[in-house]
Formats: structure tokens, C-alpha cells, sequence
């Protein structure tokens, strides 16, 4: 990512004639979103488990019994 974020960064800042304002709002933009995927990613990897816990229990691992993926996005859960 360092080899593409200043040259990036240099375009945004030339771009509003010098302001920094685009910069720092690409920036904080980009880190939401990175939190965004990471959350999503984790909500994915519940179901993974949820899914493992099934076959462990010998029901075969099928997703009936899996909450939805909503419910895991906001569910405390170590993982």
C-alpha cells in the first residue's frame, strides 16, 4: 500500500491546489472502509464456525441451523 498511497495522496493535494483536505478525507475514508471489510469478514468467519460447531455435533453441517448473516455482524463473539 506505501508504494501506492503517496503518489495517490500528491495527486489529491494537486488537485485541490494545495489543500490537504482531500488527502485527510481519502485517508480516514479508506481506514472506515478496511474497518467495514474487516467486520464483514468477521461476521463470515462466525458462520464458518457455526458451521464446524454442526458437523462436530454430527448434524452434518448444513446451514439451517447458522444464524443469518445480519445477526452475526452485531454478535459479541470471540473469534
Amino acid at each position: 500500500m506505501n508504494v501506492v498511497s503517496e503518489p495517490i495522496g500528491l495527486e489529491i493535494v494537486a488537485f485541490n491546489n494545495g489543500s490537504y483536505t482531500g488527502a485527510i478525507l481519502f485517508t480516514g475514508f479508506m481506514y472506515v472502509g478496511a474497518a467495514g471489510a474487516l467486520w464483514m469478514v468477521r461476521a463470515w468467519k462466525i458462520g464458518e464456525e457455526e458451521g464446524r460447531d454442526k458437523e462436530v455435533e454430527g448434524e452434518g453441517g448444513s446451514a439451517v441451523g447458522k444464524s443469518s448473516f445480519g445477526r452475526r455482524m452485531v454478535m459479541w463473539r470471540k473469534v
